[in-house]
């Protein structure tokens, strides 16, 4: 006997009405990840494109609504530092507000030693400001012509992984604007790694 593969038009209307993820948190309305969750060094994360899969609330929390973009590519030419442009290595993501204010992602390509890593730094005249990201990391603030920069850097397995915000008015590093800065770096870098470490 062959049976009916209609369903009740009542639990169609439910489902209809409900939605059929059941109690599934909708994306929107997920925590976002923590720093502390950010600095494990076994997140796969690797080199690849990742912009596009940064939490839009990240973004918008550290730059505003509606950025400009600059994002790019491995073997492309795009400015990967300060006021530095050449032929990228990496993958790089940046978001730069209206006001100046510049948020930076990159994940390099080529595979790093924990050798390597150790020996990497964030340049003369930088503040250390204490943990990194996964291992052999950096965090620093940094005073550039654009103002101030604080950077999270780190080795996850032999992949390269860093972040940034730069403000384009300096702040002295035991200032309370400066502590703000951290504490946006931490969230944006949070959501960037996630991003990096999601295939």
């Amino acid at each position: 006997m062959r049976r009916s593969l209609l369903l009740p038009l009542s639990l169609l209307t439910t489902l209809a009405l409900t939605g059929c993820s059941g109690d599934e948190e909708a994306p929107q309305e997920r925590p976002l990840p923590t720093i502390e969750a950010a600095r494990n060094p076994e997140l796969p994360v690797r080199p690849g494109d990742f912009c596009d899969r940064i939490d839009a609330r990240a973004v918008a929390a550290a730059v505003g609504e509606e950025p400009t973009t600059a994002h790019y590519g491995n073997g492309e030419r795009a400015e990967l530092a300060d006021g530095v442009v050449d032929v990228a290595h990496e993958f790089g993501c940046v978001f730069t507000a209206e006001d100046g204010i510049r948020a930076r992602a990159w994940v390099a390509v080529p595979p790093i030693t924990p050798e390597q890593a150790a020996r990497l730094s964030p340049g003369t005249g930088c503040h250390d400001e204490g943990d990194g990201l996964g291992e052999h990391g950096f965090a620093a603030t940094c005073t550039t012509k654009r103002g101030t920069t604080a950077t999270l850097a780190g080795l996850y397995t032999d992949t390269w992984f860093g972040c940034s915000l730069t403000e384009p008015e300096g702040a002295a590093s035991d200032s309370p604007e400066q502590e703000a800065l951290q504490e946006r770096l931490g969230a944006w870098c949070a959501s960037a790694v996630q991003a990096a470490a999601t295939s």
